[in-house]
């Protein structure tokens, strides 16, 4: 009896513990290879993402337009009708690829191919209107960073002779969404670790008595 009360409670106590884990995933944009599209969508582990195609002023200005995006062995990529498949910066026409999810996410984490020594990231979250700069790193990691949101940015900026220009290999997100259990259950599984434990120790005392 008491050996199922506390498998029980430990059952209990674990449901709750891991209904406040976060869900991961990461999006693969090196396959499949996609065409010129105005946007696509995927899903991984119950996340969809729609990418669209977009493009932003050098005042951090986003706009919806003509780029298209695509993606081939090296990742994701913005194109317009005079460049190439990388998302590039160009004088006051930035290419720009918008993330949106289907829920509330954290983000975790960005990595590049065609990347050099000059190339920074420009990063939006939220409706687009929240521009957070350039500068960003090859391969971030923004574990540390609180951006929660449905629809992230990133972009590739015009830096004068030397604009930024790559391509996209994956991101990596974490639900929020995770609901946990009642308090009540969890109360309960409590009691059900202290009954285990009064009953166990009303065992030891009996036998102590007995031996006495």
């Amino acid at each position: 009896m008491i050996k199922k009360l506390l498998l029980a409670s430990t059952a209990v106590l674990l449901l709750s513990i891991a209904s406040f884990a976060a869900h991961a995933a990461t999006f693969d944009f090196t396959t499949p290879n996609r065409i010129l599209a105005t946007s696509f969508a995927m899903e991984e582990d119950g996340i969809l993402l729609t990418v669209t195609a977009a493009y932003f002023n050098n005042d951090g200005t986003a706009h919806d337009g003509s780029p298209q995006v695509i993606t081939d062995s090296n990742g994701l990529g913005v194109t317009n009708h005079w460049e190439d498949d990388e998302i590039t910066g160009g004088h006051n026409y930035n290419d720009l690829a918008i993330f949106e999810f289907s829920e509330e996410v954290k983000l975790e984490s960005v990595t590049f191919s065609n990347w050099d020594n000059n190339d920074e990231f420009t990063l939006f979250v939220g409706d687009l209107s929240t521009f957070l700069g350039t500068g960003f790193e090859e391969d971030h990691n923004f574990s540390e960073n609180n951006y929660v949101n449905m629809i992230f940015g990133i972009g590739a900026f015009d830096g004068g002779w030397f604009g930024d220009n790559f391509m996209i290999k994956s991101m990596s997100v974490s639900s929020i969404s995770a609901v946990p259990l009642p308090s009540s259950v969890i109360l309960f599984g409590g009691a059900l670790v202290g009954l285990g434990w009064i009953s166990r120790r009303k065992m030891k005392l009996g036998k102590s008595a007995l031996n006495a």
